[in-house]
Parts: structure tokens; C-alpha cells; sequence
């Protein structure tokens, strides 16, 4: 009762309430790792039986086969809007920007001297770029 008293606690101070939790399959005296559907990094830590909501580091994806966040490339773990084209800047490189065409990613990359800036939504001149990657 204590754990579960715990676990509730967590998850409310995390803004989680248990009605927001996908249907998570928890072995009831193991604690290991449940991916999360709703997200390619994110997975649930199953303790005694109950989901806890994690989170992988900004660039990683959670690989449940491996029960760990591994790197991951724009093009596995982007989110895109499902309609338009649309540019976002890249997650780990200024000189780099996703664009996003009916919910595929696809990295690109700046030319030589050139960032890519957000404000505008395309490269641009370095001096004119504050970089915050």
C-alpha cells in the first residue's frame, strides 16, 4: 500500500494521473521497462506492478528489446504534423533543420556559412542566427 501511496504521489507531481496511462502490461513483482506508445522516448519503469512514466534524454528513443534510451535519428523519432510541409530546427545542430512533409521527417542540412534559423523557418546567415543548440 505504501509503494502504491508512492507511485500516486509520483505521478501527480509529474502531472500524470493513472486515467492519462495507455494500457501498460506490468509484471506484478518485476520492475523493468514498458514502452510507451504515445512516444518514441518515452517508456513506463513497471514497480511492483505499476507504470511509472519516464523519459529519455532530448535525441534519444526508448528500445524496449534493449530495456534502455539509445541515440536516435530525426528520421526514427521526429514528431511531425500530420498535414503540410513544415521546417523545425534540428534537435542537435543549428547548421542542420527537419523538414516535415504529411508527418515524414527528413533531415537537411544548411549550406556553408548558413544556420538554420526558426524565427524565419529557413538558413540563414550565421551572424544573423543566435544558436541555442
Amino acid at each position: 500500500m505504501f509503494a502504491l501511496t508512492i507511485l500516486l504521489v509520483t505521478l501527480t507531481l509529474a502531472g500524470v494521473t493513472p486515467t492519462d496511462l495507455p494500457d501498460v502490461q506490468c509484471h506484478p513483482t518485476d520492475t523493468h521497462f514498458v514502452d510507451d506508445p504515445r512516444a518514441c522516448n518515452k517508456y513506463f519503469t513497471c514497480y511492483l506492478g505499476e507504470p511509472i512514466s519516464q523519459l529519455c534524454p532530448p535525441g534519444f528513443r526508448f528500445v524496449e528489446s534493449m530495456q534502455a534510451c539509445y541515440e536516435a535519428s530525426v528520421e526514427q523519432c521526429f514528431p511531425c504534423p500530420e498535414q503540410g510541409l513544415h521546417f523545425f530546427a534540428h534537435p542537435k545542430s543549428c547548421g542542420k533543420y527537419v523538414m516535415c512533409h504529411t508527418g515524414v521527417p527528413t533531415e537537411k542540412v544548411c549550406s556553408e556559412g548558413m544556420l538554420f534559423n526558426p524565427a524565419v523557418g529557413q538558413c540563414d546567415l550565421e551572424e544573423r542566427v543566435t544558436c541555442e543548440v
